[in-house]
């Protein structure tokens, strides 16, 4: 039997279950909401279903998130980093379909490579969006191409970088109070809900 800690641990709300062949000095509990309860609870019946896939893959023994830095001409969000993502369509069969499905169109990650662990839970957006987040791991041998219309570039960010140079402040907005989380990395900035979703995910993450 295998005695090592499982990278993933799935709390029993998960839709799947922990994958036990999976070893890393890591253990993630997807347990924990993204954000305040009762600061998004003014947003949560509008707010319109999306889904981005939270993609790990293992490169020697460093785990990273795959990132993508959406085109500079777009109009909303232009040049931000970003997961892979969009929003819930009538077509899709569950938000896990959405987040698989735009991760195929925008960067041609084909399904085949993807191993889904779990959602956690969902980030509510102050542009009325409910967010939720699809764990997977990556296995080897994709090729990822970028759809040019929607991503300017793909990158991968370590984990530890992550955990290691997270920065957080309150601000005043029109809605009312907000804590900003923002992470550099190599010359490039991920704040707003990209950046909120990588806190949770290591906050949700124990040694």
């Amino acid at each position: 039997m295998n005695t090592k800690k499982p990278l993933i641990k799935l709390v029993k709300f998960c839709r799947y279950l922990p994958m036990n062949h999976l070893t890393s000095r890591y253990r993630l509990h997807l347990n924990q909401a993204i954000d305040d309860p009762a600061q998004n609870q003014r947003w949560q019946q509008a707010a319109r279903q999306s889904a981005v896939l939270v993609g790990l893959v293992k490169n020697g023994q460093q785990w990273q998130i795959l990132l993508t830095q959406r085109a500079f001409h777009l109009r909303h969000h232009g040049g931000q980093i970003a997961f892979p993502g969009g929003k819930l369509e009538p077509s899709d069969a569950s938000l896990t379909a959405t987040a698989l499905r735009e991760s195929e169109e925008e960067i041609q990650l084909k399904q085949q490579y993807i191993q889904v662990l779990g959602n956690l839970p969902p980030f509510y957006t102050a542009t009325g969006f409910e967010v939720t987040p699809v764990v997977a791991t990556l296995s080897q041998g994709f090729q990822l191409v970028p759809d040019r219309n929607e991503v300017a570039d793909i990158f991968f960010m370590p984990l530890q970088h992550a955990m290691q140079n997270r920065h957080h402040s309150k601000h005043k907005m029109h809605y009312g109070p907000q804590r900003i989380t923002w992470i550099p990395y190599q010359g490039k900035l991920i704040w707003g809900a990209t950046a909120a979703i990588i806190d949770s995910l290591c906050r949700q993450v124990s040694l």
